[in-house]
Order: structure tokens, then C-alpha cells, then sequence
């Protein structure tokens, strides 16, 4: 099950899409794990939610957050406001 889509406010006062697994963020959590996703279509890259889970499922008290930085998007379909980065 895929947990739902939260909005954390990221720079320029931009909502970026994040999902939390594991763990619910309080004194319970002993571990955060952030995942931030990779260039490339979404279809291209890792699958952050079913890395997520993995480790989530592996460490004890974890709390793993995967983020959508700017203008990407997930393999749910879940997209972050804003325009991607130009390469240097």
C-alpha cells in the first residue's frame, strides 16, 4: 500500500511531494532515511517507494521519507511544483 502524498515546503516556497514510510515522525523514530530521486523520466530511475519499504521493513524505528525534488515526478504519478534543473 503506498502511503499518501505529503507536502513539505522546499525553496521559493515550493510544495514538494513526499511520502513517509515506516515509522510516524516522533519520539519513536531512532532513524530517518531521506530518498531523493534521481534524474530521468520516472519509468528510468529506481523505484524510490519500493526502496522506501525495504528499508523501512529492515531498520528497526526507522521513519524513511522519500522527496520529489522540483519538477520531477514518481512512478504513482505524484509530481513536485516547479521546473527541473538545467545540467552544468
Amino acid at each position: 500500500m503506498t502511503p499518501p502524498v505529503a507536502q513539505m515546503d522546499g525553496p521559493l516556497g515550493l510544495r514538494l511531494a513526499t511520502q513517509t514510510f515506516g515509522a510516524k515522525p516522533g519520539p519513536r523514530v531512532r532513524t530517518l532515511v531521506i530518498i531523493v530521486n534521481g534524474d530521468g523520466p520516472a519509468t528510468e530511475r529506481h523505484d524510490d517507494a519500493a526502496l522506501a519499504t525495504t528499508l523501512a521493513a529492515a531498520i528497526p524505528k526507522a521513519s524513511v521519507v522519500t522527496l520529489l525534488r522540483p519538477g520531477y515526478a514518481n512512478r504513482a504519478g505524484q509530481l513536485s511544483p516547479g521546473e527541473k534543473g538545467t545540467e552544468n
